[in-house]
This record gives C-alpha cells, structure tokens and sequence, in this order.
C-alpha cells in the first residue's frame, strides 16, 4: 500500500505488515507478491495497528503458515487473503473487534479448529470459511448476527458449537445462514465442580457472558472449583477466550 511497508524476520520467520492504510490487493499468482520468495517459509503473518484492510491474495498458500495475528485497525480482510494456508498447526483465528466485513474464500481451505469473531463483524461474504474440515468451535461477540452470504461454511461438516450471548441466542438461531445450525448455536457454560474428595461438588457451574466478557462461577450449595492445570481450565476454548495480545476479540485469559 502507498502507506504501508513489510519486513521479514528469517530467524523467527515472522513477515510484519507495518503502517498506515490499505494494503494493496494481490492475483491469485502467488509470485505478485513482493514476498512471494518467503511463501513457503513464514510460519507467522503479523498485520500491524493502523492497517485497515488485508489484500486480496496476500498471504495464499502460504503453505507453512501457523500464526496470524491482525491489528485493532483492520477493518476488511480481502478476497483469498489467507487461502490454502494448509499447515497442520494453523487451528487458531482471532477476528478484532475492528474488522467488519470478511471477503470471499478469505480463509479457505485451512486446519482451522477455532474461530473468535469480533463484535464488529457485519459481513461474511460467500465461501469465506469453505472446506475447513477441522473447524469445530466459533465464538461470535457480534450482538447482530453477521450477515451470512451463501456457502460461508461449505464443507464444514465437524462443528460442534457456535457460542454467542445469551442476549442475542435467539436472532441468531433465526437468522438466515446461522439458522442452518440452530442446534448448535449456544452460550459458553459447563461444570467445573471438584469430583474428588469427601464431598464432590457436582453443581459447580461456569458460564461466560460474552456481552461484558465477565466469566461467572455459580454454585447452589457452596461447593468447591475443580483444581485445573494452567491448560486445561473448561473455559479455555480459543473460540471464546484468547490472549488479547495476539489479536483476540474475546476477553483476556483468567488468571
């Protein structure tokens, strides 16, 4: 873009998109880009805070690509941004609250496990998660559903939850394009009562209120949190909760 420049770390394998402004928009030919010599290097795509759109094209297959992290500026991320970016460790996607529309086949044909939306989020355009077969969990902090346009999940066939608040279930349950997964469209909660002991504490609930992003642990009878290991809490799902720092849209890791 006019305003905005790349870097590329070969020792961390980081490529850093840095200024102001939109990024220019790139031909589905891998070698338009001005890094397409790193391609099947970079293992991390860093879009820097005042960027306000990712190009169209700019990181396809970028076959070795585990780690994206997208700036609190960005307000659109273009036509096959992140295409066929097919490494078997790239599962985690973090939408800022910034971004509000994503284009077509944006993140096609990937490993993603785990999407967060952003609460800014209007618009998916057609196919813009097509073919992630892994996916399995979406968080939605959007308080309006998203405007789904046709086939955004197609070949999605292993999703086991999209989570939003409890404020907004239903619209979204009703919602064209979401309603195709009403069975699933829930809000974050489960047990983590202590089983063990004299007295087990089997009502020991958690539940996440995606609106004020506060997680809340509940009990009717006073009983005792199960004791977790940093990396196993019931509540640590990408889709919902995600470090900020690395471009989450959801609330910060509970200590």
């Amino acid at each position: 873009g006019t305003n905005a420049t790349w870097e590329y770390n070969e020792g961390e394998a980081t490529l850093t998109i840095s200024g102001t402004g939109a990024m220019d928009d790139y031909t589905d030919d891998p070698s338009s880009t001005p890094w397409a010599a790193y391609r099947t290097s970079v293992t991390k795509v860093v879009i820097g805070d005042g960027i306000t759109s990712v190009g169209n094209c700019a990181f396809n297959l970028f076959t070795a690509l585990t780690d994206v992290t997208i700036g609190e500026s960005v307000e659109t991320i273009g036509v096959f941004a992140f295409d066929n970016c097919t490494a078997a460790g790239f599962t985690k996607l973090n939408i800022p609250n910034s971004v509000k529309v994503i284009k077509s086949c944006a993140f096609s044909n990937n490993h993603l496990k785990y999407i967060c939306l952003g609460s800014g989020v209007k618009e998916i355009w057609q196919e813009a998660f097509m073919v992630c077969q892994d996916l399995e969990y979406i968080g939605s902090y959007a308080l309006t559903p998203p405007t789904l346009n046709p086939n955004v999940f197609s070949g999605v066939a292993n999703l086991k939850a999209i989570y939003v608040d409890n404020y907004c279930r239903s619209e979204y349950a009703g919602a064209d394009g979401w309603s195709d997964f009403a069975d699933i469209i829930q809000t974050p909660y489960g047990n983590c009562g202590d089983s063990e002991g004299d007295e087990p504490s089997s009502d020991v609930r958690w539940s996440l209120d995606m609106m004020t992003r506060t997680l809340n642990i509940t009990s009717s009878t006073g009983g005792a949190i199960k004791k977790f290991n940093t990396s196993d809490y019931p509540w640590n799902n990408p889709a919902i909760i995600e470090d900020r720092k690395s471009g989450s849209a959801g609330m910060p890791r509970p200590i």
